[in-house]
């Protein structure tokens, strides 16, 4: 327990010693499971309480669902979707970072992605955590878009956690590529972008 706290907010606070530690650590693939897991979870639950409030997806959906079942389907697939995302993202760091001997196995990129890529999605789902608990309160989804469509603190609050999650999502898959890879900083710093683009796609079609 003591292990996975450290790497959690290790990997915050100081990204790359705690990447370091883990990479060497046996249990890594499954520490980075368990943040995708736990990330997985959180979003079922605030996909339920929206859908217990009422509330319809904020954004246009591509897949082929009356508005008002997708957040319930969401709520079913949303870990199976993380989980792909995760296996995904680690496959490509693999396959962009691969150099012979030196890189390391599957389960070590997976483990570190596990954490690139779980963390940011927290941080992401925390707008969506109040959103959901102000609409449980009676707020409706009309006034919660409000408030995110004025301008002011709470506008730029959301659209600044949606920055900082992506740029350290970028910072966390690039240190993946460079540690896990032993690749050279600029082959990192593009292996990162091209993952963590792909990852925001990936992600941001499916989850409203």
């Amino acid at each position: 327990m003591a292990a996975s706290f450290y790497f959690f907010f290790g990997t915050i606070l100081l990204p790359p010693l705690a990447f370091r530690r883990l990479l060497a650590d046996a249990r890594a693939l499954g520490r980075g499971f368990r943040v995708v897991i736990l990330a997985g979870l959180l979003y079922a639950a605030t996909s339920f309480a929206r859908a217990a409030s009422g509330a319809v997806p904020m954004a246009p959906t591509w897949v082929k669902i009356t508005e008002y079942n997708y957040l319930i389907w969401q709520m079913i697939f949303v870990l199976p979707a993380l989980l792909l995302l995760w296996v995904l993202a680690a496959g490509l760091i693999q396959l962009l970072g691969r150099r012979g001997q030196k890189s390391a196995a599957f389960e070590a990129t997976a483990g570190l992605t596990g954490y690139a890529v779980g963390l940011p999605l927290l941080l992401l789902w925390i707008p969506q955590a109040i959103g959901a608990g102000l609409m449980l309160l009676g707020m409706t989804q009309a006034e919660w878009v409000e408030i995110l469509s004025r301008p002011g603190s709470s506008q730029t609050l959301f659209i600044g956690v949606h920055v900082l999650a992506a740029i350290w999502a970028f910072l966390l898959l690039t240190f993946t590529a460079k540690l896990a890879q032993k690749l050279p900083w600029w082959r990192a710093l593009l292996t990162g972008l091209v993952v963590a683009l792909i990852a925001a796609v990936f992600f941001f079609a499916l989850v409203r």
